[in-house]
Formats: C-alpha cells, sequence, structure tokens
C-alpha cells in the first residue's frame, strides 16, 4: 500500500507499548486515530493494521451517528450484508473464528463515514416502518390477542395484588 514494510522483533514494540491499552491511547491522542473498543483490536487486527493490510478513521474524519437499537438495524443482520464490501471491511477486523460481531457503535460509525446517505436512508426507512405500526395500533405498545383470550381476560374484574399492597401502605 504506502510504505515499504520491515521486519521488527516483538520486544521493539513492547518496550514503547506494553499492552493494548498503550496501543489504544497511542493511536487514539497521538495519532488522533479513531480505534474500536479494546475487544475488537485482537492481536490480529493491530497486525494488519501496522502492516497497512487494514486502516483506522482519522478522528477528525468519523460521522458518528445515533442509529435506534431495532433488530432489522442489528448489527448481526448488517455484518454479513458488509462482507461484500471491501472499502468497509478495511476499517473492520476479520470475522473472529466464534463469530464474535463488531461493537454496534464503531460498526455503524464507520459505516456511516463511509456511506452516510445508506445510513440516513436505512435509518429512516426502519423509523418509518415503526411509525406506520404505530399508527395502524400494531406497534410497539400492542400485542396481538385472539378474541377468545380478550373475551376471557375482560369477563370477571380483578384488581392486582401489586395495586392492593399500594393501597393497604399507610402515607
Amino acid at each position: 500500500m504506502g510504505t515499504k514494510k520491515r521486519r521488527h522483533l516483538t520486544q521493539e514494540l513492547l518496550a514503547k507499548f506494553q499492552s493494548k491499552a498503550d496501543f489504544i491511547q497511542y493511536f487514539e491522542q497521538q495519532l488522533q486515530l479513531y480505534v474500536p473498543p479494546e475487544k475488537m483490536l485482537n492481536k490480529d487486527f493491530t497486525k494488519q493494521l501496522l502492516a497497512e493490510e487494514k486502516k483506522l478513521l482519522e478522528l477528525s474524519q468519523v460521522r458518528h451517528v445515533h442509529v435506534p437499537h431495532y433488530d432489522e438495524l442489528s448489527v448481526k443482520k448488517f455484518w454479513p450484508l458488509m462482507h461484500a464490501d471491501p472499502a468497509f471491511m478495511m476499517y473492520m477486523p476479520d470475522p473472529t473464528p466464534d463469530g464474535r460481531l463488531p461493537e454496534r457503535e464503531y460498526f455503524w460509525n464507520v459505516l456511516n463515514t463511509l456511506q452516510p446517505a445508506y445510513v440516513t436512508q436505512l435509518v429512516d426507512h426502519a423509523n418509518a416502518l415503526r411509525m406506520t405500526a404505530q399508527e395502524d395500533g400494531d406497534g410497539v405498545d400492542a400485542i396481538e390477542i385472539t378474541d377468545e383470550w380478550w373475551e376471557k381476560l375482560q369477563a370477571k374484574p380483578f384488581i392486582s395484588c401489586k395495586f392492593r399492597a399500594a393501597r393497604m401502605t399507610p402515607t
């Protein structure tokens, strides 16, 4: 990619960086790079970064985004879809054998930095679906109940034990 590669002894790096936290601190504070959470910055990803096989975004480039915690916007759903995008995968660790997923905030911030229109479209679409469902009475605060069950639940009066306990408590 950019510069000539040379092999260095691990001990040379260990003299300067004694832990993963030291690498993270150096990358963030000295180099001003957007670093994934510590659990994502494994040995293999760090080696790929140092060999320029993978990249980190500059902090000033990162377009932070808040993505709602909807099932349809889960990392689990989008991780397999994004494997085909080499530009995106350049900033992500390779998939792990145990199937660990990237951290949600890092995943969406990187994707939003690289493809902001796509992320906006996804979030807007998910919100629109949620709003339509709520307007139709099928939203988060609704549950499907058969007519037979609804009649059984409404047939006899009932007072919750929590309500009785609250009324018996002296004020």
